[in-house]
């Protein structure tokens, strides 16, 4: 059985994976989904980074309409797409899809000392500068 944790860090790394293949719609699908696991995992920062990464992207996304993932969190509609989002890309399938577009997983969470530290580094940046930055 998977955990909020497992589902959010398999997001941000299939986010990465089509970000690597130059798929930035679906890498910001991916983003949303681990916006939603970052939220509930009260990981707000990192929460707020992915929200921002998916805007900078397309600043016409359904984010826009929302000053934070919290607030998005309580709309019926964007919890609707969330469903949509999660139909698509369901997290049994993540590990396939990986493989499929060639991500390099080297990472492992044993290597790092807390759970936001491991998150930051699946993204390629330090968990102090998303504090710092979106905190």
């Amino acid at each position: 059985m998977s955990t909020i944790f497992d589902e959010m860090t398999a997001y941000l790394k299939l986010a990465q994976a089509y970000r690597g293949c130059s798929q930035l719609p679906n890498r910001d699908r991916a983003l949303v989904l681990a916006s939603i696991g970052a939220f509930l995992l009260d990981m707000d920062p990192l929460a707020e980074l992915c929200r921002k990464m998916i805007l900078q992207n397309n600043p016409g996304h359904m984010f826009r309409k929302y000053p934070n993932v919290a607030e998005a969190t309580e709309d019926p509609e964007f919890g609707q797409f969330v469903k949509q989002l999660r139909k698509k890309f369901p997290y049994e399938n993540i590990g396939h899809l990986l493989v499929d577009l060639n991500y390099p997983n080297k990472l492992r969470q044993s290597d790092f000392p807390t759970e936001s530290d491991y998150a930051a580094a699946i993204l390629g940046l330090d968990v102090d500068w998303i504090n710092e930055n979106f905190g």
